[in-house]
């Protein structure tokens, strides 16, 4: 059975003539990555939510992705961590799903996204540091676009620390 369980039925009426079914997948499943970001440190961030409700307020693209989508995608994340696996382990079985699902594009942008999540407070923990690492690997995320996300990151935010949880 498949780790990440999308209901294409319901996905079907969030479908608009500018976003069909897939797209509507691809969107959701590069919110669902934000989402992991912001689970990685066992604390979620108001700026780190601020951040996935902009997107998806103000990115036509996004938009196809209902407030109920969102909450769907936080239970079903909530539910795969909570199966009985480690930590690591399942969310590595939700990127390897995202990662089958998505194309290259899509996951470097579902990538640059996550690591966006990341710094959003101007701190990265060790546990982002490793879900990061764990998304690159699973994401199949290549050297010359993680710089260009780290250098994108490091021009917005300015020095991000990483400190010791």
């Amino acid at each position: 059975m498949s780790i990440v369980l999308v209901n294409l039925n319901r996905l079907k009426y969030l479908a608009t003539p500018e976003n069909t079914t897939a797209e509507v997948m691809m969107y959701n499943l590069i919110i669902k990555t934000m989402l992991l970001a912001a689970f990685s440190d066992g604390k979620v961030q108001p700026t780190e939510i601020a951040l996935i409700k902009t997107l998806r307020d103000y990115n036509e693209n996004y938009k196809s992705v209902s407030e109920t989508e969102i909450k769907n995608l936080i239970a079903d994340i909530g539910k795969k961590l909570k199966s009985g696996f480690e930590e690591r382990v399942a969310v590595g079985f939700i990127l390897d799903e995202i990662s089958r699902t998505l194309t290259q594009s899509n996951r470097n942008c579902a990538y640059a996204l996550a690591a966006e999540i990341c710094a959003s407070n101007h701190l990265v923990l060790p546990a982002e540091n490793d879900f990061l690492a764990l998304a690159r690997e699973k994401l199949e995320i290549t050297e010359d676009i993680i710089t260009v996300v780290h250098q994108s990151i490091a021009l917005r935010y300015g020095e991000i620390s990483h400190t010791p949880e």
